[in-house]
């Protein structure tokens, strides 16, 4: 039992497991209390109308709910706390993507997924609403040009 808490002596990777499996339980707790203790606004203006134009900075509460989101459900985990994506996830601020350009199409993979990757269907846990504005808050990421951007992926959006 003392290994658990304590690690294995001369074993450096078991303080780096230990400090993953920690992060892994904060994100969880946080999300769980995000859930329940988060007061969300939304602006019934902007729904999905900023379709096509990557270019396009979608403003207003339903950003700043998908912000918080973002990092409520630990997105940030596989796409990074920027979006430059990491060795799990891809990249969301640059101009290139695997399952289409549109915020139609970012919103089909956080409800259903993406086959044959590590990106679960989002719908059992998201509400309708709470899916639209993180696709508004990933639409705004696109040409932020973050630090360490994970390279491109997929096909160039028009």
């Amino acid at each position: 039992m003392s290994t658990l808490f304590k690690g294995q002596k001369n074993n450096p990777m078991s303080s780096i497991l230990r400090l993953a499996f920690s992060l892994l339980i904060i994100a969880s707790v946080v999300s769980f209390v995000g859930n329940y203790s988060q007061t969300v606004t939304v602006n019934n203006q902007v729904e999905t109308s900023f379709v096509a134009d990557l270019n396009m900075m979608p403003a207003g509460d339903d950003v700043d709910a998908g912000k918080a989101l973002f990092s409520g459900k630990a997105c940030f985990a596989c796409h990074g706390m920027n979006g430059e994506g990491n060795a799990i996830g891809p990249n969301l601020t640059d101009d290139f993507s695997k399952h289409g350009c549109s915020v139609e199409d970012v919103i089909n993979v956080i409800t259903k997924g993406a086959a044959g990757t590590t990106m679960v269907a989002y719908e059992a846990q998201l509400k309708p609403e709470e899916i639209k504005q993180l696709a508004a808050f990933i639409m705004s990421l696109k040409g932020s040009n973050p630090a360490n951007a994970k390279a491109a992926e997929g096909d160039k959006c028009k």
